[in-house]
Order: structure tokens, then C-alpha cells, then sequence
């Protein structure tokens, strides 16, 4: 992994600091300019970062850049959000969600109105967010993603967003392909290449 790191920094001119998060899918490392580089071996959350890059929504964290690597692996470039906050309030519904609406949170999602909650303002603006995220992603043609506490956070306008976004049944097109495997084996002037 340390030979595709440094090809990356070389690639995207950033230093990877440290190791901040890591899943089933993959690794996250903040970089020293406050983005967050991703490495993921999920297709479809690369190609819906690529969508989102192009097609951008308040909702989500923005995407800067997103590449294939070797062996199935991609490569996402991120805003970085501050995930505490939202981590806690995201709980904190789960826990209403189990208390009033037995444990079904897609249910709670379905009211219709911030008033519909019984928890303070700051949770009330939160469940509104997740609500207009997950409309506005399906307003982009994607339907299922990955959900969680740890896949939410406030951005440094104070907007809560979400990212990890993965897709079940995505169908890439042909410039999907193209996009994700351009500029194969070019890396310009940089020592560590692992084979982009």
C-alpha cells in the first residue's frame, strides 16, 4: 500500500499525513492541504463520487478527484468533515427511532416534517439534512447507500452531509469505464508508480 500511497501523492501534488478511518471497503488518510484520499475496492461508491464530482450536491461531501488503481482498487479525493457532531446526533435518532417507531429509522425517515421529531433543534436540523440528502440522491439516480454514524459529519459551513455513498445494482456505461481507467501508466515525472 505504501508504493500506491506515494504514487498518489506524487499524482494528486498531496502528503498523506495519517491513517483516519478505515471499513469493510477500504482505507481513509487526511492529507496535509484538509482533504481527506481514499482507498476503496467498492466500484460503485468511486463511480458515484465520480457522478457527484460532476453533477455536485450540497448534501454530500464534495469530490475533487477519483481514479482506478491496480487490483480493483480506486482512489477518492474528499472534502473532510468533522464527524463527531453528527456522529452523536445520528445515534441519538437511532435510539428515538428504536423508542417511538420500534426500531424502523426508514419509517422515521418518512415523516414529513422536521416537526414530526420530538428531540431538540440541532437533532431536528440533522434528520432534516439526512432527509434532503437522501431525496437529492435519488433525484441523481442513486438509491442505496451505506447509511451509518460513521458515514456523516458537518462541513465548516456547518452543512451536515454524507458520504461512504454506495450504490447496489449501478449500471457503469462505457465512459464510466473510460473515465475511471484514463491516463493508465502516466505518471508524470513521479518515481512510485504503482500501475495507475
Amino acid at each position: 500500500m505504501n508504493k500506491i500511497i506515494k504514487a498518489l501523492e506524487c499524482r494528486l501534488n498531496i502528503k498523506v499525513l495519517k491513517e483516519i478511518g478505515s471499513g469493510l471497503q477500504g482505507v481513509a488518510y487526511e492529507t496535509d492541504d484538509g482533504r481527506v484520499l481514499k482507498i476503496t475496492n467498492s466500484f460503485s461508491e468511486a463511480l458515484n463520487s465520480k457522478h457527484l464530482m460532476n453533477e455536485r450536491s450540497q448534501h454530500t461531501v464534495e469530490f475533487y478527484d477519483v481514479g482506478k488503481l491496480i487490483n480493483d482498487k480506486y482512489y477518492i479525493l474528499q472534502e473532510k468533515v468533522e464527524t463527531g457532531i453528527a456522529q452523536q446526533l445520528f445515534e441519538d435518532l437511532m435510539e428515538y427511532a428504536e423508542d417511538k417507531f420500534n426500531y424502523d429509522f426508514d419509517s422515521m425517515l418518512g415523516c414529513e416534517t422536521k416537526a414530526d421529531i420530538d428531540l431538540s433543534e440541532e437533532h431536528a436540523i440533522f434528520f432534516e439534512s439526512i432527509q434532503l440528502a437522501l431525496r437529492d440522491l435519488a433525484s441523481k439516480g442513486i438509491y442505496s447507500f451505506d447509511l451509518t454514524e460513521g458515514n456523516v459529519g458537518r462541513t465548516t459551513d456547518g452543512r451536515y452531509v454524507v458520504f461512504d455513498i454506495e450504490t447496489e445494482d449501478y449500471e457503469p456505461t462505457l465512459e464510466d469505464f473510460a473515465y475511471m481507467n484514463r491516463n493508465q501508466n502516466t505518471d508524470k515525472g513521479c518515481s512510485h508508480s504503482p500501475g495507475f
